[in-house]
């Protein structure tokens, strides 16, 4: 969900030349220089709020994803599992802790999804934003939901208030890059929220031995 269409600043600098060289006209230069700073403004601002607006048209523009590349072949159906949301380092210390259960991880990097497999994996492509992979991945029916992906707050905060909101038993938890992020990941629902790495791993390894993540399933049923 990258998008580049704005006009550069290399582009006034190539009219500039061009200019001085008598070879672009005054006018074509102004153009070329309004061109440029309207859409450094709309793209900024296209890219600022990029989730909202992508959660408004991503309905209509499906046709248009890949999903080929790491389809979930499950063995049995998916229930009381665990679901990881990216398979970086945090990905993989959590698959390891789980050894014997069945776990599903969610990642679009080819190299590790590789690895996920590896390890024993269910793999699915997609990101933590999209609500047609929570359905994929049997969201609702997991025990335990992990979000590794740092790099996007509004898709965590999405993902938390929609697990809060519809399935408040299911343990979740989250990764933050930044101490600043924490509470607001707090607040939209998560029961623990990682942002030291490995500092907080040790604590969250304690919370998830003392919390039966099987028992607050059974409350819900």
């Amino acid at each position: 969900r990258r998008v580049l269409f704005r006009s550069s600043e290399f582009s006034i600098i190539l009219m500039a030349i061009g200019l001085n060289l008598g070879q672009v006209s005054e006018e074509l230069f102004s153009l070329v220089v309004a061109i440029t700073v309207v859409t450094i403004i709309i793209s900024s601002a296209f890219l600022n709020n990029l989730n909202p607006i992508y959660k408004r048209i991503g309905p209509y523009l499906r046709f248009l994803e890949w999903r080929k590349l790491a389809r979930a072949t499950h063995d049995k159906p998916l229930k009381d599992h665990i679901v990881i949301f990216g398979f970086g380092r945090m990905g993989e210390m959590m698959v390891d802790h789980y050894k014997g259960r069945q776990k599903v991880v969610v990642e679009w990097d080819p190299k590790k999804i590789a690895r996920a497999k590896a390890k024993g994996c269910h793999v699915v492509f997609g990101d933590a934003g999209d609500p047609d992979v929570w359905e994929e991945v049997a969201l609702g029916k997991a025990n335990l939901v992990v979000s590794t992906i740092v790099e996007n707050m509004d898709d965590d905060i999405h993902l938390g208030r929609w697990i809060r909101k519809h399935h408040p038993q299911t343990v979740s938890v989250a990764v933050s890059g930044h101490k600043e992020e924490v509470r607001p990941l707090k607040r939209a629902g998560y029961d623990f929220v990682l942002w030291q790495d490995e500092a907080d791993w040790l604590h969250l390894k304690k919370y998830l031995d003392k919390t039966n993540i099987r028992k607050r399933v059974l409350k819900r049923r």
